[in-house]
């Protein structure tokens, strides 16, 4: 009976991890694209994620972010809808009061191995989010670039915890963020 519940445990978490390499990939393929879906994608994939990291990891900090992220790609619509093209003043607020979050569940949990980690790939993905938020290409090739070291600091994180399908798309999230820079590359000239 309890091998049994380990496996539909183990299914159910590879189900997880399955369903959100799905929608992280297309979410940040769109986004790569310009297309508003990626940013709903976005939300959702950090609501998803949140109940995943809180359901098999129990990390603080990674929670935190996911929330930072959803409300940050909330933010995203409003200004791709707004169709605000440079970084205001809310903006460095926003930036400002994520870093002072970050800044606090970090310290709740400075005994884990990870957390130098957790830490350059939350401040990178979120200063990242903001910069995407930007419609200059110059905003959205340091979002890219600021995505790609993210996922390589979060890659070493999952990789630790045996969340290997997550790993999958930590690379696949660095792959897609080489695809975006070369895009914007070539659109600009």
């Amino acid at each position: 009976m309890d091998k049994l519940i380990v496996h539909k445990m183990d299914t159910e978490n590879i189900l997880f991890q399955t369903t959100l390499l799905v929608i992280a990939i297309a979410y940040k393929y769109l986004l790569a694209r310009e297309n508003v879906w990626g940013w709903i994608l976005s939300a959702t994939s950090s609501i998803l994620s949140c109940l995943y990291v809180f359901i098999y990891f129990k990390l603080p900090i990674l929670i935190s972010l996911e929330l930072c992220f959803m409300s940050l790609s909330l933010y995203g619509i409003y200004k791709y809808v707004k169709n605000l093209a440079y970084l205001t003043r809310i903006d460095f607020i926003i930036i400002a009061l994520t870093m002072v979050a970050i800044i606090y569940f970090v310290f709740k949990q400075l005994e884990t191995k990870t957390v130098w980690y957790e830490i350059a790939g939350s401040v990178t993905f979120l200063s990242g989010v903001v910069f995407m938020a930007q419609k200059n290409r110059t905003s959205k090739m340091i979002a890219w670039i600021n995505f790609i070291l993210g996922s390589l600091f979060i890659g070493v994180v999952v990789f630790q915890k045996h969340a290997y399908i997550l790993l999958l798309l930590h690379i696949i999230s660095v792959v897609i963020g080489c695809y975006a820079i070369k895009r914007l590359k070539i659109t600009s000239s």
